[in-house]
């Protein structure tokens, strides 16, 4: 079965508001996309996706995991935190990237780059009515052969 795969991280202590992100992902995937969710090292958040998704066949719940490039290699994107190393792996695999949820500092200067260099997207969120939901933000250029230039380039 090929259907698009999805890898969702955002560091090894699971900062971030993942569960809200999981969950409006799943809710936008009506094509049998699959999500691969590594929780990292937070046992609490990877016990209430467990929860929340036990009935989505299509969602992957991974706690602490040594196989990170084994799940990008599987998966055709990464939604992630732009941290130094989970941008440095997806880079050496070619993923393209949508990041979300950059930290003042390391991370912002990492999204500034990737983002300047058309390696990756910023997910940001929206306001009023739709609060806590995030949009696409691309350039038309962005996929996987475009991201694997750019990251040669790099």
């Amino acid at each position: 079965m090929d259907v698009p795969m999805f890898l969702v991280m955002s560091g090894s202590m699971g900062f971030g508001k993942l569960a809200v992100f999981a969950a409006e992902l799943a809710l936008r995937c009506r094509n049998g996309e699959h999500i691969v969710i590594i929780c990292g090292n937070n046992a609490k958040i990877e016990r209430i996706l467990r929860k929340e998704f036990h009935f989505n066949k299509r969602v992957h719940i991974i706690g602490y995991t040594n196989h990170v490039s084994l799940f990008m290699d599987a998966c055709d994107v990464i939604y992630t935190k732009p941290g130094g190393l989970t941008v440095t792996e997806s880079l050496a695999c070619s993923l393209p990237m949508a990041i979300y949820s950059a930290f003042p500092g390391q991370e912002r200067d990492n999204a500034e780059f990737l983002l300047n260099k058309g390696a990756a997207i910023m997910l940001r969120k929206k306001t009023g009515a739709d609060e806590g939901k995030v949009q696409r933000v691309a350039p038309p250029r962005f996929g996987r052969k475009n991201i694997q230039t750019g990251a040669k380039a790099l």
